[in-house]
């Protein structure tokens, strides 16, 4: 029963951390099956905090990284929720194509262009616009592979705990 419940569990978090390559709160979806596994004595209260305290980091990484990015460059709170609705909207719209990696491809276009759009609205000036928009990009890309990265880690502890 253990390794049906392992692979159940390890597929509904990898599903849930591929949501953050749509830019999408996926890590904070992969803590479900492992509350719900401490409620039903498959883990220990100490393995529950550090996901808990995993997911956490990467979330307080992203939003400080994303404040620092735009005040580096002069952009405001509104460029940064522009970015992040046009990585969706392009994110989702990009998933079929290649096999799912259109929606990498597509949430980084989005950043950008979420971005240019509302900055070119805002200020009129195509340099500012560029730049803005190419620092929270680059920001948005490295957010997204840090959160990635820190998802597959909360996936692979899981399955251990779970088999100790």
């Amino acid at each position: 029963m253990i390794p049906v419940i392992i692979f159940g569990v390890t597929a509904l978090q990898f599903l849930f951390v591929m949501l953050n390559l749509f830019s999408l709160p996926g890590n904070m979806l992969a803590t479900i099956p492992p509350i719900i596994l401490y409620f039903t004595d498959f883990m220990e209260l100490w393995q529950l905090m550090l996901i808990l305290a995993i997911v956490a980091a990467g979330e307080i990484f992203e939003w400080i990284s994303g404040f620092f990015s735009a005040k580096k460059t002069g952009a405001t709170n509104k460029s940064v929720f522009a970015s992040i609705a046009g990585a969706i909207v392009v994110g989702v719209i990009m998933a079929p194509l290649f096999f799912g990696i259109g929606a990498l491809i597509g949430s980084v276009i989005g950043a950008f262009a979420g971005t240019f759009i509302y900055e070119k609205l805002a200020t009129s000036d195509n340099r500012t616009a560029i730049l803005r928009s190419t620092s929270i990009m680059k920001n948005r890309m490295f957010a997204i592979v840090i959160k990635f990265s820190l998802g597959i880690s909360i996936v692979i502890l899981t399955g251990i705990y779970i088999y100790q």
